[in-house]
């Protein structure tokens, strides 16, 4: 809606509610990556450009860093000491290395040889048959919608399940089951 009509309160509104995410879950940084990339593939025109750059689109990221700091008593004593410890402790990761991953019997080193398909194997593990049938015939189905007629929510709901399963493809460092990409779950549940 922010997206849609431009308005400041719908902007603001769309911040807060990524600092309450950001609260609970780390891994909503990549809701507004997500979403830029779905506007880029989606629209036929150039408007996004004028969209994103108007200056009242400062306020997403102001409205998401306050509300992540007045919700998160961490913060409250040190602010942009503990904000630069988060964004380190973010982008470097937890030290992950040397912790044993079990997949198909074999035990694997986290962050020396877990394989690229750690993720997709333990979703398809994790999943209920009838729901991975339905999921994998869904997945299908709106690729086929998002690639012949340009069906914008089949390309979103895509890249929601898509954009967790890469990131944790791209790198070794996985461990403790679906956890680290848990937020595919739900597109996947939409695409069965």
């Amino acid at each position: 809606k922010a997206y849609e009509t431009g308005s400041t309160r719908w902007i603001l509104m769309a911040g807060i509610l990524l600092g309450l995410s950001l609260n609970v879950k780390i891994n909503a940084f990549f809701i507004p990556i997500l979403f830029f990339i779905w506007v880029i593939l989606s629209e036929r025109n150039l408007k996004w450009i004028k969209a994103f750059f108007s200056a009242k689109w400062i306020l997403f990221p102001l409205s998401a860093a306050g509300t992540v700091y007045l919700t998160w008593p961490f913060l409250w004593q040190a602010p942009f000491q503990n904000y630069k410890m988060m964004l380190k402790h973010f982008i470097k990761g937890i030290p992950a290395q040397h912790i044993q991953v079990l997949l198909f019997g074999n035990l694997y080193t986290s962050g020396v040889d877990v394989p690229w398909y750690y993720a997709p194997a333990f979703l398809g593990m994790v999943t209920p048959a009838i729901l991975l049938i339905f999921g994998l015939v869904g997945f299908a189905s709106m690729a086929g919608e998002s690639i012949r007629s340009k069906n914008k929510t089949s390309l979103l709901v895509l890249l929601w399940f898509l954009v967790p399963i890469s990131r944790c493809m791209m790198s070794n460092v996985t461990y403790s089951g679906i956890r680290l990409f848990f937020e595919a779950v739900p597109a996947f549940c939409i695409m069965a």
